[in-house]
């Protein structure tokens, strides 16, 4: 079974960590096997055998192995701490709608807040500009709703834009539960009929396969 997650630059160091500082270690199971370099991609970069935690963190980050040479440009998007969670700004809306016997587009129409409340009402974020519109039009001050810590971090990140870039792929290969607990239970079969595909070769049929192919889970 293959287990796909997101490999990013934050979390380079905590794969670089767990691997064992020794051969004895890693086979008294004291940390991992050391990673090793492999697909096409690799050969035209120049990599090969063990990997280098910097090389590693010069891919992520769009570099080229040395770090010299940028190979994939940035994607700038707006940061995420400047999006605020929709709920405490849609319970006060409805709060003070009620209190005027309105509706709450209503409430947020006569304001001219329509197109914020709608943005507002109909996602889990909104941008900090919808949340200062929508709370205009009600009279509340958007740092009692979201606390004035939480508030002031929005407003600082407004202006500014992250790189929203997948760095990489962590691709875990194991069995299913249903093996592991056929191991641990059985006492008649112990071995497969045929030995299951060595990593290597998983790799090498990912790296075969087509980068639009489209994919699908198989358990």
């Amino acid at each position: 079974m293959l287990h796909i997650g997101r490999l990013g630059r934050q979390r380079v160091t905590y794969y670089l960590r767990s691997v064992a500082e020794t051969p004895a270690a890693y086979y008294l199971g004291d940390g991992e096997a050391p990673g090793e370099w492999t697909g096409q991609g690799t050969h035209a970069l120049g990599l090969h055998g063990e990997v280098d935690g910097d090389q590693l963190r010069h891919l992520l980050a769009g570099l080229a192995p040395d770090g010299q040479t940028r190979l994939v440009a940035p994607v700038l998007r707006r940061s995420p701490a400047a999006r605020l969670r929709t709920g405490p700004l849609r319970d006060a809306v409805a709060e003070a709608a009620a209190t005027r016997a309105w509706t709450p587009d209503q409430v947020c129409a006569a304001a001219g807040a329509a197109g914020a409340w709608q943005r507002v009402s109909s996602a889990t974020r909104a941008s900090v500009e919808d949340v200062e519109r929508v709370a205009a039009a009600i009279r509340v001050d958007p740092a009692e709703l979201y606390g004035t810590r939480r508030w002031q971090t929005a407003q600082r990140a407004r202006d500014q834009r992250v790189d929203a870039r997948r760095d990489g792929f962590d691709l875990t290969f194991k069995p299913p539960k249903s093996v592991s607990l056929l191991w641990a239970l059985g006492h008649r079969v112990r071995t497969a009929r045929r030995p299951p595909p060595s990593a290597r070769a998983r790799c090498r049929r990912l790296d075969q396969r087509p980068t639009n192919a489209p994919w699908r889970r198989q358990r």
